[in-house]
């Protein structure tokens, strides 16, 4: 599939890749998809290697802590949520 202008093309982009391109001054362009491509590779392997690193520092916390593996993967936080404040549980 084909598109036709840099507008559709940007929505199927992640921001960051987009952010990228941006500071790297690179116009999309039939010609640049190569160039997009290849900067969509390092984005994903800089999220995998961040993803990573938090992953280490929170089971080595949970080992300073006692808790056991099982529960450090749990205890995990997501990008997706906000643990700063606790959430309340229901008694039902």
């Amino acid at each position: 599939m084909k598109a036709e202008n840099s507008n559709i093309t940007k929505r199927h982009l992640y921001p960051g890749i987009r952010e990228l391109i941006r500071l790297c001054g690179i116009r999309r362009a039939p010609g640049n998809r190569e160039l997009t491509s290849e900067l969509g590779k390092q984005w994903r392997e800089a999220i995998k290697e961040d993803l990573k690193e938090r992953r280490a520092a929170a089971m080595v916390e949970a080992a300073n802590a006692g808790k056991s593996v099982r529960n450090a993967h749990r205890s995990f936080p997501s990008q997706d949520q906000d643990y700063s404040t606790p959430t309340p549980r229901s008694n039902s």
